[in-house]
């Protein structure tokens, strides 16, 4: 894959950005993501360029628009750990919402809860959480509510996830979804 293709969509979205639905026009474009069909690995999805504090990019996220794709999420480069997404969060918040999926985060970003961020999975959080969460402490952030999916896998791994959160000496609170909600 080239990134120089994925960079000149950044660069000039008008090239390569579909219409998305009006309702979700503005969030999906303030997270820049687009569609391409430049690129075979990722052609139908709806792509996320996932940056750090700085804004460099350092992987982007395509999601599957069809069902019949054996993966829903495909990440380039696949290598890279997960980096929690968004990196910066609204001055004043120290509160921080935790969620599992990028569509989760975009629904709460979307409903007016901007100090949101997803872990991308249940699993990459429980990975180097000082390292991940230590920007967000640095933002003021002393307190984070888990709200992962109602799932078995996702309140496993909230409870999983809480005492390496409060070892960080920050407040921890899990919102326990019914079963099957996302």
């Amino acid at each position: 894959m080239r990134i120089s293709t994925l960079v000149c969509a950044l660069i000039k979205p008008q090239e390569y950005l579909i219409v998305f639905p009006v309702a979700l026009r503005e969030t999906y474009l303030s997270t820049m993501a687009y569609l391409t069909s430049q690129e075979e690995k990722l052609q139908d999805r709806i792509v996320f360029p996932v940056t750090d504090i700085r804004g460099a990019i350092q992987v982007f996220v395509g999601r599957s628009l069809n069902t019949d794709y054996g993966n829903k999420y495909l990440n380039y480069p696949s290598s890279i750990k997960m980096p929690l997404f968004p990196a910066r969060i609204l001055t004043g918040n120290t509160t921080l919402v935790v969620v599992e999926g990028i569509f989760d985060m975009l629904n709460l970003f979307d409903k007016g809860i901007e100090n949101v961020v997803t872990t991308f999975g249940t699993h990459p959080l429980l990975a180097d959480t000082k390292l991940k969460l230590l920007p967000y402490q640095m933002q003021g952030v002393t307190r984070v509510v888990i709200l992962y999916d109602g799932d078995k896998a996702g309140q496993i791994a909230a409870r999983k996830l809480k005492p390496l959160i409060e070892i960080l000496d920050l407040d921890v609170e899990i919102i326990k979804l019914d079963d099957g909600v996302d």
